[in-house]
């Protein structure tokens, strides 16, 4: 039976979504062995810390890299790429002894598994072509997320119980991969319209006629990287808000990361049970928040038209939910306290990532992910390294410094968000400098035309009367 359009969608949402749940999962069932295999290789705090930094750094690049490759090759084939990287490095890691190798292990999957960010403009590509409401496309993307929840919720509780050493649960993580592949077989293209698929033969045509005239050329190279790297909509004001918030998002929480921790330990004796437990809680709220919540609060904004109030709701849960969270002495208020966080971090994620989808087209999408994600890298980077350094001037520098991170993200979420990020699908400002170069473009190109015309007019009348004369 023929599915329909819309089934089709459900379809290749669902695929999508059981695909990510499934390599998440694989990844997750090897958390528990994780410390185990470092300390077998010898490998110590300072050695443990510079692979953090250095997987952040190949994510950083890999996100924007990976996210430029399916805007020009495809998501599917880019999924691909991401999951054969993934099963090089679990093999490296099961047949080696060895520091270097586990080292060169990480580089494949940091770089070029970047399924997370190619999934969300896949699902972006689904929304538009169906014209999915903002309710809707939180719904879609929404999925995407509850299945990373539930993988990373269920992943280290089921590895630590079913496996009793780490290349016994990389073995399994190798069978899930193998299973999240074969799921990518049957995930619908995205459709495109006969223009674009006219335009997209028009650019073969001409690069492949540049291809033939021109030399190959230290040049020419550097105009292909260029036209590769190049994303027009990362010029609008609204991409930039977007990366700033994800940026500073980011670094709050790695910045609190380093102090949470050490908190739990010396306030409630946490063990790697407690904190197995704790994580689980975690996932089941971050899960349930993208997958169902975050579509039932987007539903009273209008579609999403007034939803700078959700969002500032959310950044005061975010901040001074962590204050709370530092300064309680009951480990029940830590457990509510931290729900009610990360359901408000689960709509946040999903309602701006709905939002991004206005910020670009399909051959953009991609890469603008990429660079959301790789800006959460740095954050990444950097936050752990601010936070320790603040921890040691004064131990409340810290949780001060995420509270002013998220007063930032609260400014700009309310003077900008729904004019420049979500409107941006409307067309530019009145009064923004695009739409003024928009009207001064039009204006030449209004000139222009009337030349032409004047210019034929005056051939047509002089070749009309050489005819003339010639006849006479």
């Amino acid at each position: 039976m023929k599915s329909t359009p819309k089934g089709l969608l459900n379809d290749g949402i669902f695929l999508g979504s059981a695909s990510c749940f499934l390599s998440l999962l694989g990844a997750s069932l090897t958390i528990p062995f994780l410390q185990a295999q470092r300390d077998k290789l010898g490998c110590d705090a300072l050695c443990y810390g510079a692979m953090q930094s250095t997987r952040s750094g190949l994510s950083m690049v890999g996100t924007f890299l990976v996210g430029r490759l399916s805007d020009r090759m495809g998501r599917s084939q880019a999924l691909w790429l991401g999951n054969i990287s993934t099963l090089f490095s679990y093999f490296i890691n099961i047949s080696s002894n060895s520091i270097i190798w586990m080292w060169i292990s990480m580089i494949p999957s940091s770089l070029l598994n970047q399924n997370f960010s190619v999934m969300k403009a896949l699902f972006a590509d689904y929304s538009s072509d169906y014209c999915y409401n903002e309710s809707q496309r939180a719904s879609a993307i929404g999925r995407l997320g509850m299945s990373a929840g539930l993988s990373f919720m269920v992943g280290p509780v089921v590895g630590a119980f079913l496996f009793h050493s780490y290349s016994h649960a990389a073995i399994a993580a190798i069978a899930l991969t193998i299973l999240s592949s074969i799921t990518l077989i049957n995930l619908p293209t995205p459709r495109n319209s006969s223009a674009n698929n006219e335009s997209a033969k028009l650019r073969k045509d001409e690069d492949r006629v540049t291809y033939i005239q021109r030399p190959i050329t230290v040049k020419s190279i550097q105009q292909q990287i260029l036209q590769f790297v190049y994303l027009p909509a990362l010029e609008t004001f609204g991409a930039k808000l977007l990366l700033l918030t994800r940026f500073c998002m980011s670094l709050a929480f790695n910045i609190f990361m380093v102090i949470w921790t050490v908190s739990l330990k010396s306030r409630f004796s946490f063990g790697p049970k407690d904190h197995a437990f704790f994580m689980a809680w975690i996932g089941l709220w971050y899960a349930l928040s993208q997958g169902f919540l975050a579509k039932i609060f987007i539903s009273y904004t209008d579609g999403g038209k007034n939803s700078t109030w959700l969002l500032q709701i959310c950044v005061v849960c975010l901040s001074f939910g962590r204050v709370l969270a530092m300064m309680t002495s009951s480990l029940a208020v830590v457990y509510l306290v931290m729900a009610i966080v990360i359901i408000a971090l689960g709509i946040m994620n999903t309602a701006i990532s709905a939002a991004s989808t206005h910020l670009a087209g399909k051959d953009q999408m991609g890469g603008l992910y990429g660079i959301f994600e790789a800006a959460e890298s740095f954050g990444g980077i950097i936050g752990p390294t601010l936070g320790g350094l603040l921890a040691r001037t004064h131990p409340q520098l810290p949780i001060i410094s995420v509270v002013a991170i998220y007063g930032v993200v609260f400014i700009v979420l309310t003077f900008y968000y729904e004019r420049y990020i979500f409107l941006a699908h409307l067309g530019p400002s009145v009064d923004s400098p695009s739409a003024l170069r928009e009207r001064d473009t039009d204006k030449d190109k209004v000139k222009a035309t009337y030349s032409a015309s004047k210019l034929s007019e005056h051939e047509t009348q002089g070749g009309f009367e050489r005819s003339l004369k010639k006849e006479l």
